[in-house]
């Protein structure tokens, strides 16, 4: 059965159903996702018709499948001339251009998080990690987004989903009852996945503790080795232990890595758990966390493509 390809673009009050080329970018490690859309030369679609700020939705879909939202965001950046080439950016770019007032010290995560954004945005923050201590002590003047993104330093990742401020830390989450399958010889185009084998590490985190004005140390290893070291101040001894073992996992555990390439659909975001199937290896088939994601959507091409990055992430329930 053929792919029909299907899209819709609302942009500053406009819905447009003819684009040439849509490129979305996402990830765990990227400043925000991003979304360039090249239209066509058709009467109409002038730098005049759009503005900077401009609201944007965009859905992308084969022709028998729900439609999906794939992004929601703002006009960051237009072309001056034909054929137009418009750059959008999703909600955590606004939060790189707003300042937090206040000095972080002693903050759960939830209270700075609500501090940040209080008015302007929805959150929603994992009850996991919400009272959990921030260890950074930042004066005034930050910008969010920059106060936001050091939160990764405490294994918790910060980032927008369909218009809501999504916080949490993925190894505390659990795969979805019904997950999305990928399998090799069914809806995997390229597969460049390899094994990534458990390595001789030993993790050593060590901690500041302002109250007590000593060092708290935290080690973490499954087959001893080299030891590597790394400071995170402010902290509980028991946040600091599971942070250890977490760090472990992600720089030295065993999972795939690399990316594969598939269909439009089932539409995959940064930050879900997916199942990968190869028939012939069943060490390469498992849950794994989705790290980063690039669509592409092309008119000329007849293509509608995801690229999707795993990371290595020990999450609830993972073999």
């Amino acid at each position: 059965m053929a792919l029909i390809m299907r899209q819709r673009l609302l942009i500053g009050g406009k819905i447009l159903h003819k684009i040439s080329e849509a490129e979305l970018i996402s990830g765990r490690k990227e400043p925000h996702a991003q979304l360039t859309i090249r239209l066509p030369k058709m009467k109409g679609y002038d730098s005049k018709a759009f503005k900077k700020g401009d609201l944007v939705r965009w859905w992308a879909w084969y022709e028998g499948y729900p439609e999906t939202l794939e992004f929601e965001g703002k006009v960051v950046s237009i072309s001056p001339k034909m054929p137009l080439e418009i750059v959008c950016r999703d909600g955590m770019y606004d939060l790189q251009l707003k300042t937090v007032n206040f000095h972080i010290n002693k903050m759960t995560v939830a209270s700075l998080v609500n501090r940040c954004v209080v008015g302007e945005v929805i959150s929603k923050i994992d009850p996991a990690i919400a009272n959990e201590l921030v260890g950074d002590d930042l004066a005034a003047g930050r910008r969010v987004a920059f106060v936001l993104r050091r939160l990764a330093k405490q294994g918790i990742d910060a980032f927008f989903r369909r218009g809501i401020l999504i916080v949490q830390n993925p190894t505390r989450i659990s795969p979805p009852a019904k997950k999305k399958v990928f399998q090799i010889g069914h809806n995997v185009i390229k597969d460049n996945l390899s094994t990534r084998e458990s390595r001789p590490v030993k993790v050593k985190l060590r901690s500041y503790n302002i109250d007590t004005g000593r060092m708290q140390e935290a080690t973490y290893t499954e087959s001893g080795g080299e030891e590597l070291i790394f400071d995170l101040d402010g902290i509980s001894f028991s946040e600091l232990k599971k942070r250890a073992e977490e760090i472990y996992h992600e720089i030295a555990g065993t999972g795939l890595v690399g990316e594969f390439e598939t269909f439009g659909v089932p539409s995959v975001q940064h930050s879900e758990i997916i199942t990968f199937k190869d028939p012939d290896d069943k060490l390469r088939s498992k849950d794994i966390f989705v790290d980063k994601v690039v669509k592409t959507w092309s008119a000329k091409n007849a293509t509608f493509r995801q690229v999707i990055h795993p990371a290595v992430v020990k999450f609830k329930d993972a073999v």
